[in-house]
């Protein structure tokens, strides 16, 4: 195989020990600085959420008071042990004393059991649906900032790449603008159509200077470039294969986060409209019970006195609250060791004026807001529309940019093969065959640049999503 149909499989096979495009994007969201805050700040936000959801499970307690030295510790006494349970609607909470308060010496014991509970049946509006609101808001703004956080990164290493390559391609242009401008000025001394001492000479000379300097100012670039790519991605910049066609999204509001956040908070803030009303006018009826005893068992001269005469109690609880009153019924009553029962019942009630000023004004500061909110969702709505207009006529531009430089790198691909066919039998020269294959390692490397525009693209489609 010659040189040069070797020189040719190198340039269609393209550069050497080239990282491909995936490992290079894993490696960054591995090691750099932004993608690692990124996972710090999604870490903390998921923290949040988790604490968020505590507030929808089982409450429970238990509280103890123990007195174990009594009467130079003859007496050992468990004055309190109670369990209180509340339910995750926030509206019932149980709470009962087990049967194992007592005290006890070594002439017997005293048992005090009882339990109580409440309920409340509120016609207004509680605050569990603004919860799941804020809840669901919760979970989407922390999935979208780490989102647009792990985006921005691959953005940013894609563009650092589009840099990288367009450097290489200028710097290769430059090379061989270098090289032409040489050998111009070579071949006019050695033919003597031009002498050092004219200004023809001269303005070659200048020529060659300049694409000189070009190229020092890209090789500068480089290494400025291949520095921010090793911080970046963590290793050294050796080109970039493998390259896959971009999957672009389907830009449909429905998939966007950010509209759906946007109609979350509108619904939160119609959800406080409606909490407020309830608070300024309420309609909640509270129902309770409360039930104890006192039982001896074998009186110790340390425990309870004969004249224990409230064995068990029995009460329950009624009331209303409304808009600018309220009214509580208790009733039951008490048994004896005698087994008598005295009744009780008691009335208690409230009124006030009606709502206050900062009331009404509270309250057409929060419709307010529900408004404003509101506007905001179908102005983001209006953007995302835009926007995604916008971008999806970038991309059918950049669908048919990609289209006609691939097929155009068919063709050269061709030609250079018949170039490199027609070398070989001596038909055309080495600078013929130069060109044409240098023809196709640009448009090779402008091909990679769409496929990472168009990658971008991707990204841009993905973000807008959020």
């Amino acid at each position: 195989m010659s040189m040069v149909l070797l020189l040719l499989i190198i340039v269609l096979a393209g550069p050497l020990h080239a990282a491909s495009y995936d490992s290079i994007i894993s490696a960054a969201l591995s090691v750099s600085p932004d993608a690692r805050a990124a996972e710090l700040s999604h870490q903390a936000g998921l923290l949040s959420i988790a604490e968020a959801e505590l507030d929808d499970e089982y409450d429970i307690s238990i509280t103890a008071s123990v007195s174990p030295l009594e009467d130079e510790m003859r007496i050992f006494g468990v004055d309190d042990l109670s369990l209180s349970m509340t339910l995750p609607d926030d509206d019932t909470t149980i709470t009962a004393s087990l049967p194992f308060g007592f005290r006890y010496d070594s002439e017997g014991a005293t048992l005090r059991p009882g339990a109580s509970i409440s309920h409340t049946f509120d016609w207004g509006r509680d605050t569990d649906i603004l919860e799941d609101l804020q809840l669901q808001a919760l979970r989407i703004s922390v999935e979208h900032d780490y989102s647009s956080d792990v985006i921005a990164v691959r953005r940013s290493v894609i563009s650092l790449m589009i840099e990288l390559l367009t450097n290489e391609r200028n710097r290769l242009e430059a090379e061989e603008s270098l090289r032409d401008a040489e050998k111009e000025l070579s071949d006019a001394l050695s033919l003597g159509i031009v002498s050092e001492e004219s200004i023809a000479y001269m303005e070659l000379e200048l020529s060659v200077r300049r694409y000189e300097d070009s190229l020092r100012i890209l090789d500068e670039e480089s290494n400025e470039l291949g520095m921010r790519y090793a911080a970046m991605v963590g290793e050294e910049w050796s080109g970039v294969d493998s390259i896959p066609y971009p999957s672009f999204p389907s830009l449909d509001p429905a998939s966007s986060s950010t509209l759906r956040s946007a109609d979350i908070q509108a619904a939160i803030a119609g959800e406080e409209v409606l909490i407020e009303e309830s608070r300024q006018d309420p309609r909640k009826l509270i129902a309770g019970a409360d039930v104890s005893a006192v039982t001896d068992i074998r009186k110790g001269i340390y425990s309870y006195p004969d004249g224990v005469s409230e064995v068990a109690s029995l009460t329950g609880r009624l009331g209303w609250e409304g808009d600018n009153w309220s009214l509580t019924a208790s009733g039951g009553g008490s048994f004896a060791s005698d087994h008598t029962f005295t009744p009780a019942l008691t009335f208690s009630g409230s009124w006030r004026n009606g709502s206050s000023r900062s009331d009404e004004i509270t309250l057409r500061s929060l419709r307010n807001t529900a408004l404003i909110r509101e506007n905001e969702a179908r102005d983001a709505r209006r953007a995302f529309s835009e926007e995604s207009s916008a971008l999806w006529r970038r991309i059918l531009s950049w669908e048919r940019e990609e289209a006609e430089t691939r097929a155009q790198i068919g063709y050269e691909d061709a030609l250079a093969q018949m170039a490199a066919i027609k070398h070989e039998r001596g038909m055309i020269s080495d600078e013929e065959l130069h060109d044409q294959m240098l023809s196709l390692s640009l448009l090779r490397m402008d091909e990679d640049i769409l496929l990472l525009e168009g990658l971008s693209l991707q990204a841009e489609a993905e973000a807008l999503l959020l």
